[in-house]
């Protein structure tokens, strides 16, 4: 019997769809998570945070059914698909001006963070101490190529990289906020929860902090339709029954099988960012009720582990 018609791509391992999609997600606005918990309160924080991630994970799956349907490959075909050629202008406008913003905000980044260290690297009086090099030192040297990559798959070193710099970031915050704890005690003016305005204040952070609609559909589409699973490898093993089906019926079970591949992977990502974010926002405000709008301002550059992490999220800006 001849094989079905393939789907998908040539990216085998869900692992790398997810660290992909985790680090599509991350940003550095995971530092203004414990000043959108300073505004919601304690718990408030966590009902919002839990409420945004719940409606981020229905939006993405409904994005990748859409994506299957249509046989799209990236948001603006999905919007050619839907609503026709007349909307991908603003589409793709759209788009542009928020990849713009988001570069220019990773190249202040870039250089608030590294400019100083290559100062005490190479003097004071080096080229590297001006902060214009040390930013177009990180374009041409970093951004550039791995701009030039020709499938997202490629990228999964510099997400692998994003993933544990976020999990390091969670983890050295919880040790030294509960070493805090123990030894100063719970902090007396904690809010609990804070509605009204408060609550807008802390959307925008809690919003952006999950988005990747536009990358998820790039993503998709390089999922093989057989790929292996979590824990195990599965590649060219049919399908239970393909002896016994049509070619229709075999395509039609690979789709299903590949769109339920990608909610696991859509479910496990956004987790990851869910628990990872709540830690740092949770243990942030704790540790400073008073917290700024970026949490590592908060402990200057005293703190040798907080100095890693700030090295570490202006990496994963870039990357």
């Amino acid at each position: 019997m001849e094989a079905p018609g393939r789907l998908g791509g040539q990216n085998y391992s869900p692992w790398v769809t997810v660290f992909n999609m985790c680090n599509a997600a991350i940003g550095s606005g995971v530092l203004s998570f414990p000043f959108a918990f300073r505004q919601t309160g304690v718990v408030g924080g966590l009902i919002l945070t839990i409420t945004i991630w719940s409606i981020e994970v229905a939006v993405l799956c409904m994005l990748i059914r859409a994506a299957e349907k249509y046989k799209t490959k990236s948001y603006q075909e999905l919007v050619v698909a839907n609503f026709g050629p007349s909307m991908v202008v603003v589409t793709c406008v759209t788009v542009l001006a928020f990849m713009v913003g988001s570069l220019i905000s990773y190249f202040i980044i870039t250089g608030d963070v590294f400019q100083p260290i290559f100062a005490s690297w190479f003097g004071e009086h080096s080229l590297f101490a001006d902060r214009r090099v040390v930013i177009v030192f990180f374009a041409m040297v970093v951004i550039l190529p791995l701009s030039l990559k020709k499938n997202i798959r490629d990228l999964r070193w510099s997400s692998t990289v994003s993933v544990v710099m976020l999990s390091y970031l969670a983890i050295a915050l919880v040790a030294i906020s509960v070493s805090h704890l123990i030894s100063a005690g719970f902090p007396e003016h904690i809010n609990y929860f804070e509605g009204g305005y408060h609550t807008f204040i802390a959307l925008d952070v809690l919003v952006f902090a999950f988005h990747c609609h536009i990358q998820v559909m790039p993503i998709f589409a390089e999922l093989a339709d057989n790929s292996n699973g979590f824990f195990y490898e599965r590649l060219n093993e049919p399908l239970l029954g393909d002896e016994d089906k049509s070619n229709e019926e075999q395509l039609c079970q690979r789709k299903s099988s590949r769109v339920k591949r990608m909610d696991h992977c859509i479910m496990i990502s956004m987790t990851v960012c869910l628990v990872s974010y709540c830690l740092v926002g949770e243990f942030g405000y704790l540790l400073y009720p008073d917290v700024q709008s970026d949490l590592l301002i908060s402990f200057g550059s005293s703190n040798l582990y907080l100095n890693i992490a700030r090295v570490g999220m202006a990496a994963v800006e870039i990357l």
